[in-house]
C-alpha cells in the first residue's frame, strides 16, 4: 500500500484489518460490476473464487498483462486462466530487456526463466517481428519451393494474420543513444520523439565530440578528423577507455575496479562544474553490473559530497530514466564464469540494452576497450559507433594505436602495472568461484 498513490486508494479493495488487498467482505461478486479491474498477476487468482455454480460465470472481454516480459510463465497463466473463448488477450512488454530473476537451476533448465511473451515470439511465427517473419518466410520458401505464394509470404503489421505490434516512437532518449539498440534488438525501427529541450540539453558539454572547449580530464584535444566526423552539434555518447584491473575482496566474489571508480568521480566533477550545461546531482545516475562496484562508488562519491547521485545495479534502473547516465563496466578481461554465472555486461545482451537506454540526453561509458571488444554483439558495435563519431577518449584499445598523447590513458596504464607489481592478477585473485572457496597453500600479496 505504501507505493500506491492516496488518490487511487479509495478505488482499491484494501482490507485494513489484515493489511491486504482482497475481495469485498460484504459482497465479493460486487467487484464484477466494474468495467475495469486492476490486479497483480497473483492476486487475479482471487477472481476465480467468484466462479460459483449456478451463478453468472466470471468472464472478461479483454485481459491485458502489462510488463509481461518481466513475469514468469506460471505468473502470467494465473490471469490468463480467466480468459474465455471470446476473450482478447494482450501481453505488453519488451522481451529484449531484463526479465524475472530466477536462481533455481532446475527452473532455468526447464525454460521457465523465459517469459511467456518471449517464448511465444520465438516459437510462433504470428508473434514474430516483421523482420523475423520475413526471414522465416524466406527460409520456408527455400525449403519448400513448390509451396504456394500465400503460404510463403510474411503477413504485414495490421494484417488480420498479424498478432504483434511494435512501438517505434521513443519519447525518452536522443536518437544517437538508441541507435545501437535499435539496430540490435528492434529491426532499426526506433525513432526519436522526445522533448528536444531535454534530449539535446547535454550536446554542449565540454567533453563531447563537436565541443570546441578543452576539458580538465584530458590535456589532448580530439583529433581534427574525429571532430570532423562528430560534427558541430555534438554527439551525446562518450566512451572513456580505462586500463584498470577488476578485482574482488577476499570475503566477496563481487568485482570492483578502482581505476574506473576514480574516472567516474572525475566525470561527475566535470559534469557538475561545467559552464556550458546545467546538471544537478539528481540528474545523474551511475550504473554498474556488480554490487561491490556500486558500494565502492557510493562510498567514494559520498565522501566527496556527491551523495545525492543515484548509484545502482542495472536491475535497479529497469523502467527508469534520467538525464545523464554513467556506466562502469568493471571487468578488464573475459571471466571464466562470465557466461554460466551471468556476470557483468559481457555476453548479456538484455543487461546491455537496459543500461544503454536509460539516459535521456547523455550516456558515458567507462570501461576496458580490450575486454569490451571481445563481446562481438552489443559492446563491439557500440565501440565502433563511438569511433565513427570521434567519441573515444582515454585508451582506444583495439580500435586504434594507444593514445600516448593522452596523459590520462598513460597514467592509467602505469597505475595498473604499479598496483599489481606486473604480477598476474589471477595469482592474486582467483578467477574461478571454486578456487575462491578452496584453501590455497599460499597467495601472492603485495
Amino acid at each position: 500500500m505504501a507505493s500506491m498513490k492516496p488518490s487511487l486508494l479509495r478505488y482499491s479493495c484494501w482490507d485494513a484489518k489484515v493489511s491486504l488487498f482482497s475481495l469485498p467482505d460484504d459482497e465479493p461478486r460486487s467487484i464484477l460490476e466494474h468495467q475495469v479491474i486492476v490486479s497483480t498477476c497473483a492476486s487475479s487468482g482471487l477472481l476465480s473464487l467468484l466462479d460459483i455454480s449456478g451463478q453468472i460465470p466470471v468472464s472478461f472481454s479483454h485481459i491485458l498483462v502489462d510488463e509481461a516480459s518481466q513475469a514468469l510463465q506460471p505468473e502470467v497463466m494465473v490471469p490468463l486462466s480467466l480468459a474465455g473463448p471470446d476473450t482478447g488477450v494482450v501481453l505488453a512488454g519488451d522481451p529484449k530487456q531484463l526479465g524475472a530473476v530466477t536462481r533455481n537451476p532446475l527452473v532455468q533448465e526447464l525454460g521457465l526463466a523465459r517469459s511467456l511473451q518471449e517464448r511465444l515470439m520465438e516459437t510462433c511465427s504470428i508473434y514474430r517481428t516483421q523482420l523475423a517473419a520475413e526471414a522465416t518466410a524466406t527460409e520456408w520458401k527455400v525449403e519448400h519451393p513448390k509451396a504456394s505464394e500465400h503460404r510463403t509470404s510474411a503477413p504485414k503489421e495490421g494484417d488480420p494474420g498479424r498478432c504483434l505490434t511494435m512501438l517505434r516512437k521513443n519519447y525518452r532518449s536522443h536518437q544517437a543513444i538508441i541507435e545501437v539498440p535499435s539496430r540490435m534488438f528492434y529491426d532499426r525501427t526506433l525513432e526519436q520523439h522526445g522533448d528536444k529541450s531535454v534530449i539535446d540539453s547535454m550536446l554542449a558539454w565540454e567533453m563531447l565530440p563537436g565541443s570546441s572547449s578543452a576539458t580538465i580530464l584530458d590535456t589532448a584535444p580530439l583529433r581534427s578528423t574525429a571532430r570532423a566526423q562528430a560534427g558541430p552539434k555534438g554527439f551525446p555518447i562518450l566512451f572513456w577507455g580505462c586500463l584498470g584491473e577488476h578485482m574482488h575482496e577476499l570475503d566477496s566474489p563481487s568485482f570492483f575496479n578502482v581505476v574506473e571508480c576514480g574516472k567516474v568521480l572525475d566525470l561527475v566533477h566535470a559534469l557538475l562544474s561545467s559552464t556550458r550545461v546545467q546538471v544537478r546531482m539528481q540528474d545523474i545516475a551511475i550504473i554498474s553490473a556488480f554490487r561491490k562496484q556500486v558500494l565502492k562508488l557510493r562510498s567514494l562519491l559520498r565522501e566527496k559530497g556527491y551523495g545525492a547521485i543515484n548509484i545502482g545495479q542495472v536491475e535497479d534502473f529497469q523502467g527508469q530514466e534520467t538525464k545523464v547516465v554513467i556506466i562502469s563496466t568493471v571487468l578488464s578481461a573475459r571471466h571464466p564464469n562470465e557466461i554460466s554465472e551471468q556476470l557483468g555486461f559481457l555476453g548479456h545482451p538484455k543487461r546491455f540494452n537496459v543500461a544503454i537506454t536509460r539516459a535521456q540526453a547523455l550516456t558515458v561509458i567507462v570501461g576496458n576497450p580490450y575486454a569490451l571488444w571481445e563481446d562481438v554483439g552489443g559492446w563491439r558495435q557500440l565501440l565502433e559507433f563511438c569511433k565513427e563519431h570521434g567519441a573515444l577518449r582515454g585508451s582506444s584499445g583495439p580500435l586504434g594505436t594507444p593514445d600516448v598523447e593522452s596523459v590520462e590513458s598513460l597514467l592509467d596504464a602505469i597505475a595498473n602495472e604499479s598496483l599489481l607489481g606486473k604480477a598476474s592478477s589471477n595469482d592474486i585473485y582467483p578467477s574461478s568461484l571454486e578456487d575462491y572457496f578452496s584453501d590455497s597453500p599460499w597467495r601472492l600479496l603485495l
